[in-house]
Protein backbone atom coordinates (compact mmCIF):
# COMPACT_ATOMS: atom_id res chain seq x y z
CA UNK A 1 0.00 0.00 0.00
CA UNK A 2 2.95 2.59 0.65
CA UNK A 3 4.36 1.70 -2.41
CA UNK A 4 1.35 2.14 -4.15
CA UNK A 5 0.52 5.37 -2.75
CA UNK A 6 4.29 6.22 -3.35
CA UNK A 7 3.77 5.73 -6.87
CA UNK A 8 0.23 7.73 -6.93
CA UNK A 9 1.74 10.81 -4.94
CA UNK A 10 4.78 10.98 -7.32
CA UNK A 11 2.77 11.14 -10.38
CA UNK A 12 0.52 14.23 -9.17
CA UNK A 13 3.23 16.81 -9.32
CA UNK A 14 6.81 17.58 -10.02
CA UNK A 15 7.85 18.82 -6.60
CA UNK A 16 9.49 15.58 -5.97
CA UNK A 17 10.37 12.24 -7.50
CA UNK A 18 9.41 8.25 -6.04
CA UNK A 19 13.38 8.01 -5.95
CA UNK A 20 14.10 11.16 -3.42
CA UNK A 21 11.01 10.36 -1.88
CA UNK A 22 12.11 6.57 -0.74
CA UNK A 23 15.82 7.83 0.08
CA UNK A 24 14.68 10.86 2.11
CA UNK A 25 12.59 7.78 4.13
CA UNK A 26 15.42 5.72 4.41
CA UNK A 27 17.77 8.44 5.73
CA UNK A 28 15.23 9.48 8.81
CA UNK A 29 14.50 5.59 9.34
CA UNK A 30 17.94 4.98 9.41
CA UNK A 31 18.91 7.85 11.80
CA UNK A 32 16.07 7.47 14.11
CA UNK A 33 16.78 4.03 15.22
CA UNK A 34 20.79 5.15 15.48
CA UNK A 35 20.16 8.08 17.25
CA UNK A 36 17.31 6.51 20.13
CA UNK A 37 20.15 3.72 20.28
CA UNK A 38 22.56 6.21 21.24
CA UNK A 39 20.69 7.96 23.65
CA UNK A 40 20.08 4.39 25.43
CA UNK A 41 23.48 3.99 25.81
CA UNK A 42 24.58 7.55 26.75
CA UNK A 43 21.43 7.71 29.65
CA UNK A 44 23.91 4.88 31.12
CA UNK A 45 27.05 5.66 29.98
CA UNK A 46 27.34 9.47 30.43
CA UNK A 47 26.68 10.24 33.96
CA UNK A 48 25.48 13.65 34.94
CA UNK A 49 28.67 15.46 33.93
CA UNK A 50 27.62 19.12 32.25
CA UNK A 51 28.67 17.80 29.32
CA UNK A 52 27.78 14.42 29.25
CA UNK A 53 24.01 16.14 30.11
CA UNK A 54 24.75 18.74 26.98
CA UNK A 55 25.32 15.86 24.84
CA UNK A 56 22.27 14.44 26.06
CA UNK A 57 20.16 17.52 25.53
CA UNK A 58 21.84 17.40 21.37
CA UNK A 59 20.64 13.72 21.15
CA UNK A 60 16.86 14.62 22.40
CA UNK A 61 16.73 17.48 20.23
CA UNK A 62 18.15 15.52 17.65
CA UNK A 63 15.37 12.48 18.12
CA UNK A 64 12.55 14.90 18.50
CA UNK A 65 13.33 16.31 15.47
CA UNK A 66 13.66 13.39 13.61
CA UNK A 67 10.20 11.87 14.60
CA UNK A 68 8.58 15.59 13.11
CA UNK A 69 10.46 15.20 10.42
CA UNK A 70 9.57 11.33 9.94
CA UNK A 71 5.19 12.65 10.35
CA UNK A 72 6.46 15.40 7.89
CA UNK A 73 7.42 12.80 5.22
CA UNK A 74 4.14 11.49 5.02
CA UNK A 75 1.98 14.97 5.57
CA UNK A 76 4.69 17.04 3.26
CA UNK A 77 3.72 14.56 0.37
CA UNK A 78 0.46 14.06 0.97
CA UNK A 79 1.44 10.27 1.57
CA UNK A 80 -1.57 10.25 4.62
CA UNK A 81 -4.87 12.48 4.49
CA UNK A 82 -4.84 14.99 7.14
CA UNK A 83 -6.46 17.99 7.84
CA UNK A 84 -4.42 21.22 6.63
CA UNK A 85 -4.28 22.38 10.49
CA UNK A 86 -2.64 19.14 11.38
CA UNK A 87 0.15 19.68 8.10
CA UNK A 88 0.78 22.44 8.75
CA UNK A 89 1.31 22.15 12.44
CA UNK A 90 3.71 19.33 11.74
CA UNK A 91 5.59 21.34 9.23
CA UNK A 92 5.86 24.59 11.45
CA UNK A 93 7.35 21.88 14.38
CA UNK A 94 9.79 20.32 12.17
CA UNK A 95 11.05 23.78 10.71
CA UNK A 96 11.62 25.14 14.58
CA UNK A 97 13.16 22.04 15.60
CA UNK A 98 15.86 22.07 13.24
CA UNK A 99 17.45 25.50 14.54
CA UNK A 100 16.61 24.44 18.26
CA UNK A 101 18.96 21.29 17.44
CA UNK A 102 21.62 23.19 16.19
CA UNK A 103 21.44 25.60 18.80
CA UNK A 104 21.60 22.63 21.32
CA UNK A 105 25.10 21.43 19.60
CA UNK A 106 26.40 25.34 19.78
CA UNK A 107 25.48 25.10 23.62
CA UNK A 108 27.68 21.16 23.65
CA UNK A 109 30.35 23.24 22.14
CA UNK A 110 30.55 25.94 24.54
CA UNK A 111 30.69 23.33 27.11
CA UNK A 112 32.85 21.54 25.92
CA UNK A 113 35.29 24.44 25.47
CA UNK A 114 34.47 26.00 28.86
CA UNK A 115 33.95 29.30 26.99
CA UNK A 116 31.60 31.79 28.47
CA UNK A 117 30.37 32.89 25.08
CA UNK A 118 27.04 31.76 26.62
CA UNK A 119 27.17 33.59 29.95
CA UNK A 120 27.29 36.88 28.65
CA UNK A 121 23.04 38.13 28.75
CA UNK A 122 23.49 40.01 25.33
CA UNK A 123 23.94 36.53 23.20
CA UNK A 124 21.75 34.81 25.52
CA UNK A 125 18.82 37.02 24.35
CA UNK A 126 20.00 37.11 20.86
CA UNK A 127 19.78 33.28 20.72
CA UNK A 128 16.44 33.32 21.89
CA UNK A 129 15.22 36.16 20.10
CA UNK A 130 16.75 34.12 16.50
CA UNK A 131 14.52 30.87 18.02
CA UNK A 132 12.12 33.06 19.26
CA UNK A 133 12.12 35.28 15.60
CA UNK A 134 11.66 31.77 13.85
CA UNK A 135 8.30 31.15 16.20
CA UNK A 136 6.71 33.98 15.19
CA UNK A 137 7.67 33.80 11.45
CA UNK A 138 6.36 30.05 11.34
CA UNK A 139 3.12 30.77 13.08
CA UNK A 140 2.66 34.17 10.66
CA UNK A 141 2.49 31.79 7.61
CA UNK A 142 -0.93 29.84 8.55
CA UNK A 143 -2.14 33.44 6.79
CA UNK A 144 0.51 34.60 4.83
CA UNK A 145 2.40 31.50 3.68
CA UNK A 146 5.40 33.44 4.12
CA UNK A 147 7.44 30.28 4.79
CA UNK A 148 6.02 27.92 4.02
CA UNK A 149 2.16 26.81 3.24
CA UNK A 150 0.12 23.52 2.20
CA UNK A 151 -1.48 23.48 -1.03
CA UNK A 152 -4.91 22.69 -2.16
CA UNK A 153 -3.34 19.16 -2.77
CA UNK A 154 -2.31 18.89 0.91
CA UNK A 155 1.14 19.23 -0.48
CA UNK A 156 4.10 21.33 1.78
CA UNK A 157 5.24 24.35 -0.32
CA UNK A 158 7.81 26.77 0.22
CA UNK A 159 7.23 30.73 0.76
CA UNK A 160 8.95 33.66 -0.29
CA UNK A 161 11.04 34.05 2.78
CA UNK A 162 11.37 30.24 3.81
CA UNK A 163 15.43 30.02 4.15
CA UNK A 164 14.97 33.38 6.13
CA UNK A 165 13.60 30.87 9.09
CA UNK A 166 16.57 28.51 8.15
CA UNK A 167 18.97 31.51 8.45
CA UNK A 168 19.43 30.80 12.72
CA UNK A 169 20.63 27.06 12.18
CA UNK A 170 23.65 28.35 10.01
CA UNK A 171 24.12 31.08 12.55
CA UNK A 172 24.15 28.33 15.18
CA UNK A 173 26.69 26.39 13.56
CA UNK A 174 28.83 29.28 12.46
CA UNK A 175 29.10 30.81 16.36
CA UNK A 176 29.66 26.71 16.81
CA UNK A 177 32.81 26.40 14.46
CA UNK A 178 34.20 29.68 15.39
CA UNK A 179 34.72 28.91 18.80
CA UNK A 180 36.62 25.93 18.53
CA UNK A 181 38.89 27.96 15.82
CA UNK A 182 39.31 30.53 18.75
CA UNK A 183 39.85 27.87 21.12
CA UNK A 184 42.58 26.23 18.82
CA UNK A 185 44.72 29.28 18.49
CA UNK A 186 44.53 30.42 22.04
CA UNK A 187 45.48 27.22 24.08
CA UNK A 188 48.85 26.43 24.38
CA UNK A 189 48.78 22.85 25.76
CA UNK A 190 48.94 20.17 23.49
CA UNK A 191 46.13 18.04 24.65
CA UNK A 192 43.71 20.73 24.62
CA UNK A 193 44.44 21.87 21.26
CA UNK A 194 43.91 17.69 20.03
CA UNK A 195 40.54 17.61 22.01
CA UNK A 196 39.33 21.28 20.09
CA UNK A 197 40.60 19.43 16.99
CA UNK A 198 38.42 16.22 17.45
CA UNK A 199 35.30 18.82 18.43
CA UNK A 200 36.06 20.22 15.10
CA UNK A 201 36.07 17.08 13.16
CA UNK A 202 32.85 16.15 15.71
CA UNK A 203 31.14 19.96 13.82
CA UNK A 204 31.87 18.95 10.24
CA UNK A 205 29.13 17.08 9.88
CA UNK A 206 26.78 20.29 11.11
CA UNK A 207 28.89 22.59 9.48
CA UNK A 208 28.16 21.01 6.50
CA UNK A 209 24.83 20.14 7.03
CA UNK A 210 24.18 23.85 7.65
CA UNK A 211 25.59 25.24 4.58
CA UNK A 212 23.74 22.67 2.59
CA UNK A 213 20.16 23.61 3.79
CA UNK A 214 20.98 26.99 3.58
CA UNK A 215 22.33 27.54 0.29
CA UNK A 216 20.86 24.52 -1.61
CA UNK A 217 18.19 24.41 0.54
CA UNK A 218 19.02 20.06 0.48
CA UNK A 219 17.25 19.36 4.12
CA UNK A 220 17.48 15.52 4.14
CA UNK A 221 21.62 15.83 4.99
CA UNK A 222 21.02 18.01 7.74
CA UNK A 223 19.69 14.61 9.27
CA UNK A 224 23.24 12.75 8.73
CA UNK A 225 24.99 15.99 9.63
CA UNK A 226 23.96 15.74 13.43
CA UNK A 227 23.94 11.88 13.38
CA UNK A 228 27.97 12.67 12.44
CA UNK A 229 28.37 14.76 15.09
CA UNK A 230 26.41 13.05 17.77
CA UNK A 231 28.05 9.52 17.02
CA UNK A 232 31.64 11.20 16.90
CA UNK A 233 30.85 13.53 20.16
CA UNK A 234 29.60 10.22 21.80
CA UNK A 235 32.73 7.74 21.13
CA UNK A 236 34.72 10.95 21.81
CA UNK A 237 33.67 11.32 25.37
CA UNK A 238 33.95 6.98 25.86
CA UNK A 239 37.38 7.06 24.38
CA UNK A 240 38.36 10.26 27.09
CA UNK A 241 36.73 8.62 29.42
CA UNK A 242 39.34 6.07 30.10
CA UNK A 243 41.89 8.92 30.52
CA UNK A 244 39.72 11.42 32.29
CA UNK A 245 38.69 11.82 36.15
CA UNK A 246 35.22 11.08 36.61
CA UNK A 247 34.44 14.28 38.80
CA UNK A 248 36.64 17.38 37.94
CA UNK A 249 36.98 16.44 33.80
CA UNK A 250 41.18 16.49 34.48
CA UNK A 251 43.45 13.78 33.39
CA UNK A 252 43.66 11.14 35.65
CA UNK A 253 46.95 9.42 36.89
CA UNK A 254 46.87 6.96 33.93
CA UNK A 255 47.39 9.55 30.99
CA UNK A 256 49.84 11.87 33.24
CA UNK A 257 51.94 8.69 33.10
CA UNK A 258 51.63 8.70 29.81
CA UNK A 259 52.11 12.16 29.42
CA UNK A 260 55.81 12.12 31.14
CA UNK A 261 56.86 9.41 29.34
CA UNK A 262 56.25 11.08 25.75
CA UNK A 263 57.95 14.05 27.37
CA UNK A 264 61.31 12.03 29.14
CA UNK A 265 62.09 10.91 25.46
CA UNK A 266 63.59 14.08 24.51
CA UNK A 267 64.46 15.09 28.74
CA UNK A 268 68.00 16.15 29.30
CA UNK A 269 69.99 18.96 32.07
CA UNK A 270 68.95 21.81 29.12
CA UNK A 271 65.23 20.23 28.64
CA UNK A 272 64.08 19.53 32.06
CA UNK A 273 60.58 18.33 32.89
CA UNK A 274 59.23 20.38 35.46
CA UNK A 275 56.78 18.72 37.67
CA UNK A 276 54.35 20.47 40.00
CA UNK A 277 51.93 18.98 42.76
CA UNK A 278 49.32 21.08 44.56
CA UNK A 279 47.18 20.01 47.39
CA UNK A 280 43.71 22.38 48.41
CA UNK A 281 44.14 24.34 52.05
CA UNK A 282 41.35 23.16 54.62
CA UNK A 283 39.86 20.68 52.41
CA UNK A 284 39.00 18.39 55.08
CA UNK A 285 37.12 21.98 57.19
CA UNK A 286 35.28 22.25 53.71
CA UNK A 287 33.68 18.87 53.87
CA UNK A 288 33.03 18.83 57.54
CA UNK A 289 31.54 22.28 57.26
CA UNK A 290 29.71 22.97 53.92
CA UNK A 291 29.10 19.01 53.16
CA UNK A 292 30.46 16.99 51.06
CA UNK A 293 28.66 18.51 47.88
CA UNK A 294 30.47 21.51 48.54
CA UNK A 295 33.56 19.64 48.71
CA UNK A 296 33.11 18.35 44.68
CA UNK A 297 32.57 22.24 44.00
CA UNK A 298 35.68 23.23 45.76
CA UNK A 299 37.05 20.57 43.46
CA UNK A 300 35.92 21.94 39.82
CA UNK A 301 36.90 25.47 40.41
CA UNK A 302 40.35 24.10 41.51
CA UNK A 303 40.42 22.38 38.16
CA UNK A 304 38.84 25.08 36.24
CA UNK A 305 41.89 26.91 37.68
CA UNK A 306 44.14 25.00 36.73
CA UNK A 307 42.92 24.18 33.21
CA UNK A 308 43.46 28.29 33.25
CA UNK A 309 47.03 28.23 33.97
CA UNK A 310 47.79 25.64 31.87
CA UNK A 311 46.15 27.51 28.71
CA UNK A 312 48.75 30.56 30.27
CA UNK A 313 52.19 28.25 30.64
CA UNK A 314 51.37 24.65 28.66
CA UNK A 315 51.51 21.37 29.93
CA UNK A 316 48.92 18.64 30.78
CA UNK A 317 47.34 18.94 34.33
CA UNK A 318 46.22 15.90 36.00
CA UNK A 319 43.62 15.15 39.24
CA UNK A 320 46.73 12.81 41.21
CA UNK A 321 44.38 11.94 43.90
CA UNK A 322 41.91 12.91 46.60
CA UNK A 323 42.14 17.15 46.79
CA UNK A 324 45.95 16.70 44.90
CA UNK A 325 46.81 17.81 41.39
CA UNK A 326 49.90 17.62 39.39
CA UNK A 327 50.81 19.96 36.20
CA UNK A 328 53.55 18.58 34.17
CA UNK A 329 55.51 21.03 31.20
CA UNK A 330 58.74 21.59 30.14
CA UNK A 331 60.04 24.90 28.83
CA UNK A 332 61.15 28.27 30.74
CA UNK A 333 60.60 27.19 34.57
CA UNK A 334 59.11 28.38 37.01
CA UNK A 335 59.97 28.62 40.91
CA UNK A 336 57.44 27.19 43.37
CA UNK A 337 56.72 30.80 45.13
CA UNK A 338 55.62 32.05 41.47
CA UNK A 339 53.92 28.92 40.30
CA UNK A 340 51.65 28.84 43.21
CA UNK A 341 50.83 32.30 43.31
CA UNK A 342 49.81 32.36 39.76
CA UNK A 343 47.58 29.42 41.01
CA UNK A 344 46.28 31.04 43.72
CA UNK A 345 45.08 34.01 41.34
CA UNK A 346 43.44 31.81 39.38
CA UNK A 347 41.62 30.01 41.67
CA UNK A 348 40.87 33.19 43.12
CA UNK A 349 38.96 33.85 39.90
CA UNK A 350 37.45 30.88 39.62
CA UNK A 351 35.52 30.81 42.74
CA UNK A 352 34.27 34.66 42.18
CA UNK A 353 33.01 32.94 38.70
CA UNK A 354 31.39 29.60 40.52
CA UNK A 355 30.48 31.62 43.27
CA UNK A 356 31.17 29.95 46.15
CA UNK A 357 30.35 30.65 49.15
CA UNK A 358 33.91 30.25 50.91
CA UNK A 359 37.98 31.41 49.94
CA UNK A 360 40.16 28.33 48.72
CA UNK A 361 43.96 28.70 48.61
CA UNK A 362 46.06 25.75 47.53
CA UNK A 363 50.15 25.21 48.61
CA UNK A 364 52.40 23.54 45.78
CA UNK A 365 55.27 21.95 45.29
CA UNK A 366 58.02 21.92 42.44
CA UNK A 367 60.92 19.34 40.95
CA UNK A 368 62.87 18.98 38.04
CA UNK A 369 63.49 15.97 36.01
CA UNK A 370 66.42 16.21 34.04
CA UNK A 371 67.10 12.06 33.83
CA UNK A 372 64.85 10.14 31.07
CA UNK A 373 65.30 6.96 34.36
CA UNK A 374 63.36 8.89 36.66
CA UNK A 375 59.51 7.81 37.39
CA UNK A 376 56.65 10.04 38.05
CA UNK A 377 56.10 8.93 41.18
CA UNK A 378 59.51 9.83 42.09
CA UNK A 379 59.59 13.15 40.44
CA UNK A 380 55.73 13.69 42.42
CA UNK A 381 57.37 12.13 45.53
CA UNK A 382 60.21 14.74 45.37
CA UNK A 383 57.72 17.86 44.53
CA UNK A 384 55.83 16.24 47.57
CA UNK A 385 58.83 16.97 50.09
CA UNK A 386 58.74 20.63 48.96
CA UNK A 387 54.94 20.65 49.27
CA UNK A 388 55.14 19.89 52.51
CA UNK A 389 57.40 22.74 53.06
CA UNK A 390 54.80 25.17 51.86
CA UNK A 391 52.42 23.27 53.97
CA UNK A 392 53.89 23.72 57.19
CA UNK A 393 54.63 27.39 56.20
CA UNK A 394 51.12 28.38 55.63
CA UNK A 395 50.31 26.96 58.74
CA UNK A 396 52.56 28.90 60.59
CA UNK A 397 51.00 32.18 58.29
CA UNK A 398 47.80 30.61 59.65
CA UNK A 399 48.25 30.63 63.11
CA UNK A 400 49.71 34.20 63.25
CA UNK A 401 47.23 35.76 61.86
CA UNK A 402 44.89 34.52 64.13
CA UNK A 403 46.84 35.35 66.75
CA UNK A 404 47.31 38.97 65.36
CA UNK A 405 42.92 38.95 65.40
CA UNK A 406 42.74 38.43 68.69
Amino acid sequence: MLLLALYTNAALGEIVTLAYILTYLLTDVTCLALSLALLVRMSSDLGHSPDGEALRCVACAYLSYLVVDFLWFFTGYALVPVPASVAFAVSALSLFLLPYMYYRWLVYVEVMLESRLLQSRAVRIACRLALLSCVVALVDSWWTGAVFYVDEAGLFQHGPYYMLVLAPSLLFVAVSFASILACIARVRSRIRSLRCLNLMLCGLGPLVAGFSLVVAGVSGIGSLGMLWAVVMAFLSRQRADISLDALTGLNNRSRADDYFESLSLEVSVDNPIHVYICDLNHFKRINDEFGYAAGDKALLSVASALRMVVEDVGGLVARWGGDEFVLIRTGPTAGTVVAESLANDALKAACEHDGLDFTLTLCMGSTDVCDSRTSLDEAVARADKVLYDRKMLFRKRSAFSKEGEK
